[in-house]
């Protein structure tokens, strides 16, 4: 008897483990599933303005970014001949 105990005829553990193994995949696709659903529901109360300010918003952001950058990089390095 392949994973069965002689005297008893209970399960060896290669079996739990993989009750426990499949509890675990059940227990995680319901908490993605739970998740992914929390998500677009907050995604769902987002109105076309909010996204529209907050892409706005990003976008100056980075621009501000850019400008900040030009500043430094037109600055020549200076050596001194001692």
């Amino acid at each position: 008897m392949v994973g069965q105990t002689a005297s008893t005829g209970a399960l060896k553990w290669p079996a739990a483990r993989r009750a426990a193994a499949q509890y675990l995949l059940i227990s995680c696709s319901k908490l993605c599933a739970a998740a992914v659903s929390l998500l677009l529901e907050h995604i769902g109360r987002w109105s076309g303005g909010e996204i529209a300010r907050s892409a706005l918003s990003l976008a100056r952001s980075a621009q501000a970014e850019r400008d900040n950058e030009s500043y430094f990089s037109c600055v020549q390095p200076a050596f001194i001949d001692l």
